[in-house]
């Protein structure tokens, strides 16, 4: 029989290292036919654990080796109904680590090396004038010129 753990999860959805309590370990628990598996819905025969259940909002199945956001918890005529939705992020951390991957874009962090066809781009100039003590030379002046600076 297929089994889950149940966690309590502190962390906001997009953290990698979930900051998880255990409540549970492999509870037997039956999925609703067919098994969906980035959406799976479970059924927990022991209502008697719908107390320790009901304070969870995350769900590992070995079974498909995922991590469950819990969506929903049901308890009709002496059953807990759980519908989860995959924590992609914690499910497929291991496989996103080791990949080398070039990002395309960010909507929070803006870098001026990576062309963005979203990011809006004024053409302005930057022109600062900064004095430089020339106590070498007396009566000379110097103008210097960078270009292409970030």
């Amino acid at each position: 029989m297929p089994t889950a753990n149940f966690y309590e999860n502190y962390s906001d959805e997009n953290v990698v290292k979930k900051s998880l309590t255990n409540v549970l370990n492999s509870v037997n628990v039956r999925y609703k036919e067919p098994l969906t598996i980035d959406k799976p819905e479970l059924t927990i025969d022991k209502a008697a654990l719908w107390r320790k259940i009901s304070s969870c909002n995350y769900f590992y199945l070995p079974d498909t080796k995922r991590y469950y956001f819990i969506d929903d918890l049901t308890i009709e005529h002496g059953f807990v109904r759980i519908k989860g939705r995959t924590d992609v992020i914690s499910s497929f951390w291991n496989y996103i680590q080791n990949k080398q991957c070039y990002i395309n874009r960010q909507e929070n962090v803006n870098s001026k090396y990576i062309v963005d066809n979203e990011y809006p781009v004024y053409a302005t100039r930057d022109i600062s004038v900064h004095n430089i003590p020339c106590d070498f030379l007396t009566g000379n002046s110097f103008v210097l010129t960078v270009s292409g600076g970030v």
